[in-house]
């Protein structure tokens, strides 16, 4: 019952995960997901705790690091940021940023707990892992279908904010391959050249290399940072992986399954030791409670809509939940019940005078059904 550091939605072993730090990890892995069809509470709530999990390993490993003085260093993490910023324009990454509500500091230390993970699997799990070099040799001539080199592309993205000025600019790197000299005369503009899967190239991409000569731009469009065009430098066609390409792919393959179960068994003999503690709002549990409430209320309603179509008497004799206000009946009203027309006689007091009123006379008959 301590009291927690407010905006707090998890803790390990005492250290904490945030909400911003939570919401801003979420919005980052949405932009790698793309757009995506409107999704309800669920799957939102589910989203939410995928990523929230991520943090809390990343946190527990960043304390064994500490453990270790392994932890990661602002050196390495100045590269890596530095990294990461040649991916975008001069101007762009922060603009990112701002336009999906992260906090740079936040991000830091996002990146932080991803280089973590990549530290710990360096340099505590790998070294316990061993492969015979006959075994990969052996899943490689068992597995020879799956490598597979997909057809790739290699090209030139050119973007800037200008249309005309990206055009300019493609059309100056193809008189002059220098991208140093074409960023020299052009320094609003981004060149990077990229080699990409065919299969794994944006919709819009396909569309335009498809029609593409080498070494030729592309018609200029424009796109989330401004405006975008492609030279298209070479295609590489589809090929089967011969043993000496083949076989490394095939040790990847092996190293990554067996760090994963290496992994697993740390974290399950770790995480026995240590101290979790999650918000109930984000746990399976209060998620459950909430769907069985969700049920009943529905249940409830769909009850009351069904009792509400039955009579008082029908709800008398089943035992049903009557409620005096719905059934209760105006003096005045008048009742029409369908049933078989009954002729009613009427007394020689009752009956008043007039040819138009004996008792077989229909409008007459009506007005006694009626009373």
């Amino acid at each position: 019952m301590e009291p927690v550091q407010e905006g707090v939605v998890a803790t390990v072993n005492g250290d904490p995960v945030t909400l911003k730090e939570l919401e801003s990890a979420y919005d980052l892995i949405q932009l790698g997901w793309g757009g995506q069809p409107a999704v309800t509470i669920g799957v939102l709530r589910d989203q939410y705790g995928m990523v929230l999990s991520q943090l809390l390993v990343q946190t527990f490993i960043s304390q064994e690091l500490a453990r270790r003085d392994l932890s990661v260093t602002q050196d390495e993490l100045n590269k890596a940021e530095a990294m990461v910023r040649m991916d975008y324009p001069p101007g762009e990454f922060e603009r990112m940023l701002l336009e999906e509500y992260i906090d740079l500091a936040v991000w830091r230390r996002l990146l932080k707990g991803n280089l973590a993970t990549e530290k710990f699997i360096r340099k505590v799990l790998r070294p316990q892992v061993q492969l015979d070099p006959a075994e990969v040799v052996a899943y490689y001539k068992a597995n020879q279908d799956k490598f597979v080199q997909a057809a790739q592309v290699r090209v030139v993205h050119v973007t800037g904010p200008g249309r005309t000025m990206v055009r300019d600019a493609a059309l100056a790197y193809v008189a002059n391959p220098q991208p140093a000299a074409v960023q020299t005369a052009f320094p609003k503009v981004f060149l990077q050249e990229m080699t990409m899967q065919e299969n794994r190239l944006p919709k819009i991409w396909v569309e335009d290399l498809a029609a593409a000569v080498l070494l030729t731009p592309t018609v200029v469009r424009a796109n989330q940072a401004g405006f975008e065009s492609l030279i298209l430098l070479e295609r590489i066609p589809a090929q089967k992986l011969d043993a000496g390409l083949g076989s490394p792919i095939a040790e990847k393959i092996l190293l990554e399954a067996r760090l994963e179960e290496a992994f697993q068994d740390w974290l399950a003999t770790s995480l026995s030791q240590a101290s979790i503690q999650v918000s109930a709002h984000l746990l399976a549990k209060a998620r459950e409670k909430e769907r069985l409430e969700e049920q009943a209320r529905a249940q409830q309603e769909h009850e009351a809509d069904d009792n509400a179509s039955l009579s008082p008497e029908v709800i008398q004799e089943q035992g049903l939940p009557m409620g005096e206000e719905e059934w209760e009946l105006d003096e005045n009203a008048s009742l029409d019940f369908e049933g078989p027309e009954v002729e009613l006689e009427a007394s020689p007091s009752d009956q008043p005078s007039g040819d138009d009123t004996t008792p077989g006379n229909a409008e007459n008959n009506g007005a006694a059904r009626n009373n």
